[in-house]
């Protein structure tokens, strides 16, 4: 299968999850993005760096990298190897639907997002095992025979389970193959848990003791965003989570920093092609779909 690219930046994933099994012998050159659904990578062959949020991942095979909706990210794909990879979107209604009090599936995304650290390095153990999962996953895709659609969920859901597992008992250490600027690494995880707050070019540069003109620059540099865009998208991506989730547009507008509800409106028309209300019927539509998948 071959990835859509022009679903590359955003756009409303419908059925219960895609995966894509890739292979590529020519050099790209892909821009910083980001996706309303929640992504994994699994590498397995190449000369390839990820950079997630800042951080950049020099990657080896079997890594997995868990990738949040709303993560801004990158791969740096070298010339020399062939890039192998599986990818998988994943419908987190689905997700949610198939998770219990004592197993949520979406996990592996909140671990990877709280603590900053998007790369789980399986052991030669569950690199085995994650093989053999990936396979019996992919098979089960590519076939029509009696129940082949209920065993495609199976596999599915036996796969997030492990990669859940995965996340859960790694103890979030740093990979010596992780880059970061520590000081723009430490902004970004201020303007995410602050997105009420000032967080304007001023106000972080004086906050974080760094010149105006080099803070900008290294925040770039960082993240391949500008600071205000970088914030912006921060905070339409959390009032759309809270719209998601029953807060009404005003509210939503207000929790996630915006001062003036007609520039949140606009902003929110421009990145997701659709008002809050009207983003709000959808994402509730979407979840009665996914009861029904």
């Amino acid at each position: 299968m071959e990835e859509n690219r022009n679903a590359y930046n955003r756009g409303y994933l419908r059925e219960e999850f895609r995966l894509y099994h890739l292979r590529d012998n020519r050099a790209q050159e892909i821009e910083y993005h980001y996706h309303e659904f929640d992504k994994i990578v699994v590498f397995i062959s190449g000369q390839v760096s990820y950079i997630i949020e800042g951080k950049t991942y020099h990657l080896k095979p079997w890594d997995v990298l868990f990738i949040k909706h709303g993560s801004i990210h990158r791969p740096v794909i070298g010339q020399s190897e062939v890039y192998e990879r599986v990818v998988l979107w994943m419908n987190r209604c689905f997700l949610d639907l198939h998770s219990g009090d004592d197993c949520n599936l979406s996990d592996c995304f909140e671990l990877s997002d709280s603590r900053r650290g998007y790369l789980w390095r399986p052991s030669a153990e569950e690199r085995a095992k994650l093989r053999k999962l990936l396979e019996s996953l992919e098979n089960a895709l590519n076939s029509d025979d009696f129940g082949s659609r209920l065993l495609l969920r199976v596999h599915f859901l036996h796969l997030m389970v492990e990669l859940n597992r995965g996340m859960l008992h790694d103890n979030g250490s740093v990979y010596p193959s992780v880059e970061a600027d520590p000081k723009i690494d430490e902004v970004l995880r201020y303007i995410g848990g602050n997105l009420p707050g000032d967080l304007s070019v001023e106000a972080l540069s004086r906050r974080f003791f760094i010149s105006r003109y080099h803070f900008m620059r290294r925040f770039r540099e960082a993240t391949g965003y500008t600071v205000h865009s970088y914030v912006l998208q921060k905070r339409l991506g959390a009032a759309a989570e809270m719209i998601s989730g029953g807060a009404s547009p005003t509210e939503a507008a207000c929790a996630a920093g915006f001062a003036d509800y007609s520039t949140f409106l606009r902003s929110f028309k421009k990145m997701f092609s659709l008002t809050p209300r009207e983003f709000g019927e959808l994402n509730r539509e979407r979840k009665n779909s996914a009861r029904h998948l």
